[in-house]
């Protein structure tokens, strides 16, 4: 379960809520990151994906940075 100071750090609880919030079925593994949860997102249906789990309150300027970095 998600506590406001922890994040849950279950590949199969970010598979079910990328299954919800996309709808997408995919294996999730998990990638280094330094603060949050990146996994790598594969499904039949799709291209790889990168799922990105921010930790509360991070700034802005600092999601939109680093999804412009995925984009590149």
């Amino acid at each position: 379960m998600v506590t406001p100071n922890h994040i849950n750090q279950s590949t199969e609880y970010w598979a079910d809520v990328f299954t919800k919030n996309w709808g997408l079925e995919a294996n999730l593994t998990k990638l280094e990151g330094e603060y949050d949860l990146n996994f790598l997102a594969v499904s039949p249906s799709a291209k790889p994906l990168i799922l990105k789990v921010m930790r509360k309150n991070c700034p802005n300027w600092l999601v939109s940075a680093q999804i412009q970095l995925c984009s590149i």
